[in-house]
């Protein structure tokens, strides 16, 4: 009986600290159009990680990392504050999953989470530059990886590509000498309102 109240205690402090928020699809839905809940081409967070289909795309977040760290003269330290950054939430994004995935250890964890936040602010951002014209990724893999970053599984918690965002593009901002248009804003232009080809406008900004 002791044993089993504190398993019980337990279960309920992690549930009172958590702000679980991205489940994994019933099996009941799944069943019915499996294609429907599950990744086609890019692998977002720790539930789909490993999935063999998937590997091919994990370059493309490398390049976008490389991409990133030379476009806008990053060093080693900056690139170490973002891991920080990540290493400081790395508790709370783990309670933001209804799965603790205790099998990917803490390195492992927080340079998934890098890669993947970079590589969400890296497509968004392209995908609405009517100047970029990317080579490695093609139009039906544009079409692909958008459907894939709504799937409700492939999820990373909003706060923390947010604060990666707003750290790592601060210094964008300053050279341009204009402000960044927010996550928030570039996110919900990108899925909502406008196509591939209309790109975002600084008018839209505010």
């Amino acid at each position: 009986m002791a044993q089993l109240q504190n398993k019980m205690g337990s279960l309920t402090s992690q549930q009172d600290g958590a702000e679980c928020c991205i489940y994994r699809v019933p099996n009941s839905f799944r069943k019915v159009r499996p294609e429907a809940y599950t990744p086609q081409l890019i692998s977002i967070g720790p539930l789909h990680r490993g999935d063999e289909r998937l590997k091919d795309k994990e370059q493309q977040k490398l390049r976008y990392l490389k991409e990133f760290s030379e476009r806008d003269g990053m060093d080693k330290k900056e690139i170490e504050d973002l891991l920080i950054i990540i290493q400081k939430n790395e508790a709370r994004i783990r309670a933001s999953y209804s799965e603790n995935f205790s099998e990917i250890t803490g390195s492992d964890f927080i340079e998934m989470i890098l890669l993947d936040a970079l590589f969400i602010i890296e497509f968004l951002k392209d995908s609405n530059d009517l100047q970029h014209d990317s080579e490695s990724l093609k139009p039906w893999m544009i079409f692909d990886i958008r459907e894939d970053l709504m799937l409700l599984e492939n999820q990373l918690p909003f706060f923390i590509i947010e604060e990666i965002y707003d750290t790592a593009y601060r210094k964008e901002a300053t050279r341009d000498e204009k402000p960044p248009i927010p996550f928030f804003k570039l996110a919900t232009v990108y899925f909502g309102k406008y196509t591939f080809s209309q790109g975002v406008k600084n008018t839209d900004w505010d």
